[in-house]
């Protein structure tokens, strides 16, 4: 990869992101193409939905323009106009929506195109390995897998994209993980993608950052939620169609959490799960009295925490990461209880909340200064915790006999076994 040429490229795909969006949203307010709110949006008035527009074309060219000033278009092959391919395919579906609205049934079928195109020209996953459990292998069910999967996260990034900012932050911070993985198995495709991905949405946010002037619509919800489902494949943390699931799940646990949550919500007040509500995770932190943005945060740092853990299982053995799951899942129902999903009443989950003048849930009010004290207290105890554990060692081992020192000794390291299991303790 040339670095010389990468940082000037991606600082260009920010700055055409900036510059396209702008023109689209005049554009946009001369010809009526936006969104003037309703009983399931926070804003009033008129908001143009041309970001995804801005910033998927931002990719295109920035991206382009590196791959071919580098040299490394010899690296494109079969799949990578696959997924261009199956991008362009759900971004058109999303756009249509946007402007004329589309049925149900027209983007499921969008989606799945789009997704068989990927499928039909990429590795896929053919192989689920879920640690201590064993490895399910798929057969003739791996492309059908994948395809749904795809059309799952299609549908969970479109639901993520319920207030200002968090869509985008929220892919944003997946994408990063992603690229961690990518460079760690040399797959310099999936890497630069999501690099310049990034950077094209970070122009996008300079617009849609609260009080939001401009949305990505379905046009940019529905193709992050289709590189989200991707891009993975291609990642050597996932060899030869080999994945670790619980990796996997927890690399993109917001999205896929707040879709599981809404859909088995649903179901249990007997309602059509496929029906929108607004009783997602955004809305109910609001419903505690948080702000649009402090949600936005709130979310955004919960993200980051996921993809940070994905990062730290992928390092670990499978006892390790079976256990950073369960952390994860334990942190995931408390915030559950935290936000009244568990609330009984007369045999079904949750009250019919509406928007606005929703009931307030009985733990209210969440205090974002409150929530960020905890947070701040939380990752400086880990720290200090973990660096005392280690420092013991060192200093015990190196000022002790050398005979005493078994073979083979390792020091502990923030995330193995001993460390995790001091750190739950404190």
């Amino acid at each position: 990869m040339n670095l010389t040429l990468l940082i000037p490229s991606l600082i260009l795909t920010f700055l055409l992101s900036i510059i396209i969006i702008r023109l689209l949203g005049i554009w946009a307010r001369k010809n009526g193409v936006g969104d003037v709110g309703g009983e399931r949006h926070h804003h009033r008035g008129f908001i143009p939905v041309i970001g995804g527009i801005g910033f998927f074309f931002s990719l295109l060219l920035g991206w382009t323009f590196y791959i071919w000033a580098s040299g490394l278009d010899s690296m494109l092959d079969y799949g990578v106009y696959g997924i261009f391919a199956g991008m362009l395919i759900i971004h058109l579906i999303g756009i249509a929506d946007d402007i004329w609205g589309v049925s149900p049934a027209a983007k499921l079928l969008g989606s799945a195109s789009a997704a068989m195109i990927y499928v039909s020209t990429n590795p896929i996953f053919t192989e689920l390995n879920i640690p201590l459990i064993g490895t399910i292998e798929l057969g003739i069910f791996a492309p059908i897998f994948s395809v749904i999967w795809i059309i799952g996260m299609i549908n969970a990034l479109n639901l993520t994209d319920g207030i200002d900012g968090l869509a985008g932050g929220v892919s944003i911070i997946i994408l990063a993980g992603i690229s961690y993985f990518a460079f760690i198995d040399g797959d310099y495709v999936v890497l630069t993608i999501s690099l310049f991905l990034i950077s094209s949405i970070m122009g996008f946010l300079v617009y849609n950052f609260p009080p939001a002037s401009v949305f990505m619509g379905d046009g940019g919800s529905l193709l992050l939620g289709f590189t989200l489902g991707v891009l993975p494949q291609r990642v050597v943390a996932f060899d030869n169609g080999f994945v670790n699931f619980l990796i996997l799940i927890s690399l993109l646990m917001l999205p896929f959490f707040d879709t599981a949550t809404a859909f088995f919500r649903r179901m249990l007040q007997g309602r059509n799960p496929l029906k929108p509500d607004k009783e997602h995770l955004h809305h109910r932190i609001i419903s505690l009295g948080a702000s649009s943005a402090q949600t936005m945060w709130i979310l955004w740092m919960i993200s980051a925490l996921f993809v940070l853990i994905s990062i730290r299982m992928h390092n670990s053995d499978d006892l390790e990461i079976v256990i950073w799951f369960f952390i994860q899942l334990t942190v995931l129902f408390a915030g559950l209880n935290r936000l009244g999903y568990l609330e009984l009443k007369h045999k079904r989950f949750l009250p019919r909340w509406k928007f606005p003048g929703t009931k307030k849930y009985s733990k209210a009010p969440l205090i974002f200064k409150r929530f960020l004290h905890n947070l701040i207290l939380l990752i400086s105890d880990t720290f200090a915790v973990n660096i005392a554990l280690i420092s013991f060692l060192v200093i015990k081992f190196q000022a002790g006999p050398v005979n005493e020192i078994q073979s083979g000794f390792d020091v502990p390291h923030i995330g193995d076994l001993s460390s995790i299991v001091l750190t739950l303790f404190w």
